[in-house]
């Protein structure tokens, strides 16, 4: 996808059925088609897009895991994660996603993982349109109201050493 493409997108989708995606984002729809989830149909996605700066993260720069069960409480419950599906994660480009075993997200492919899985982002070094897809079992995330399916914004974060979630 080219940059003048990208510019006219909204910021993302939140928890969106796969079934509304090529309505709300026909831009991104050929790409999310080409997931090889098994349970595709069914799935929610997540999209962000991102104009970013030097020094800037598009999402969470320490270690987490994606969509772990809360308890009422808010914190992760790790005795409900289902390890035997996976999530899956395509970027667009730099800056990339770094797993705790070294590996990195590849642009423009789509790499599968658990909600046990380690991960962060990493800083961008240039000034950059990011485009970032998620595509995870309904099972997994409760799917939004359609009036909140289009994202109004998408965060930033600036310093590593100064962030809460």
């Amino acid at each position: 996808m080219e940059v003048e493409q990208i510019q006219k997108l909204h910021p993302g989708l939140f928890h969106c059925p796969y079934k509304e995606v090529e309505r709300l984002m026909p831009e991104i729809f050929p790409i999310v088609q080409e997931c090889p989830a098994d349970y595709l149909i069914d799935s929610v996605l997540d999209v962000k897009i991102h104009m970013l700066m030097p020094n800037q993260w598009p999402c969470i720069p320490n270690w987490h895991h994606d969509l772990v069960p809360r308890t009422k409480v808010g914190t992760q419950d790790y005795t409900a994660v289902n390890t035997h599906k996976k999530m899956y994660l395509w970027l667009s480009g730099a800056p990339f996603t770094e797993f705790s075993d070294g590996e990195f997200i590849k642009p423009r492919s789509w790499h599968g993982f658990t909600q046990l899985d380690s991960h962060r982002g990493t800083m961008s070094t240039i000034f950059t349109w990011r485009i970032f897809i998620r595509v995870a079992p309904p099972e997994f995330i409760s799917v939004g109201t359609p009036d909140q399916w289009l994202r109004r914004h998408s965060q930033v974060y600036l310093d590593v050493n100064n962030f809460k979630w």
